[in-house]
């Protein structure tokens, strides 16, 4: 590998950037100044440095964010904050160049984000055929049943050209009171229209096309089966193999018991860390990577 190559995926650096500084003399390989950027260097074998410091190489780059709400999971974005630029506020010295968010969380869902330039290992890890289990915390609009245990695991119908794989649905508390302020939609979203995230059911009945409507619409079609603002809340865990587009609101919205508050504690094999602040950002270490690509069906090149 050159030696420009392996300084520019290091730092994040331009090529041109990087000559200039090789040609500084501030880059040594195995203890001798190398002004060459076409020097050839092992990255398993040759001790790089720049300025002093370590220069690891690594192919790709894995990073877990506790996603805060109000940020959108995207790269780019004309109108809110996106994940990744809570990764630059939360890692100011790392290389964002090829790195993606693995799958979506909604605008106001917070929890477990996976950022990585790793391509096929996301594309395998968001392969309807992996089915790798995604935990939420839920606090929801009613109270909770065993129905409602029993409907999740036998396999929901929300509309989609087939049911919905077995969901576990673990209920932790009920009677909660309704949290102050909110004023959700049918599904849960918090900024009262949202296209196309609706139950299909709801829409049905008030007549229109899941594309068109807003919250107020589905909530008078839902009618007494909606919970009003301030009935009792019910706090539980989900776990789902599936993504389909808005899964778990349009599944509580099924029920007729709306999300307030979504937040993912795992995905696969990684989780949380206990105590994490949200919109902290921080490195996979060598074992959750091996983990992540055993999940992935990459084991043999972990």
């Amino acid at each position: 590998m050159r030696l420009d190559k392996l300084l520019s995926a290091v730092t994040g650096k331009s090529r041109s950037d990087v000559k200039k500084t090789c040609k500084s003399g501030k880059v040594s390989v195995n203890g001798k100044m190398v002004q060459d950027p076409g020097f050839q260097v092992d990255p398993a074998k040759d001790e790089v440095l720049l300025e002093g410091q370590a220069a690891l190489y690594e192919k790709y780059h894995y990073f877990l964010m506790d996603k805060p709400p109000g940020v959108v999971t995207a790269r780019e974005d004309g109108r809110f904050p996106t994940v990744m630029d809570v990764f630059r506020d939360a890692m100011p010295d790392a290389s964002e160049k090829g790195l993606s968010p693995v799958g979506r969380l909604d605008k106001d869902t917070t929890g477990l984000l996976l950022i990585t330039d790793d391509g096929e290992l996301a594309h395998r890890l968001l392969s309807p055929a992996r089915h790798v289990d995604k935990t939420y915390e839920v606090l929801c609009d009613g109270i909770l049943t065993r129905e409602d245990v029993d409907a999740f695991s036998t396999g929901m119908d929300i509309g989609e050209k087939k049911p919905l794989k077995p969901a576990k649905l673990e209920i932790k508390e009920t009677g909660l009171p309704y949290p102050e302020g909110f004023e959700p939609d049918a599904l849960g979203n918090h900024g009262g229209k949202s296209p196309r995230s609706f139950d299909p059911d709801v829409l049905k009945d008030a007549g229109k096309n899941p594309a068109e409507g807003s919250a107020e619409d589905a909530l008078k079609a839902r009618g007494k089966n909606m919970p009003e603002p301030g009935k009792p809340c019910s706090l539980a865990y989900i776990t789902i193999s599936e993504g389909k587009y808005h899964q778990v609101k349009r599944m509580f919205a099924k029920t007729g018991k709306p999300v307030l508050l979504l937040r993912r504690l795992s995905f696969g094999p990684l989780h949380l860390d206990e105590g994490t602040e949200i919109g902290a950002v921080r490195a996979l270490i060598k074992d959750e990577v091996a983990a992540l690509k055993s999940a992935a069906g990459l084991e043999e090149e972990a």
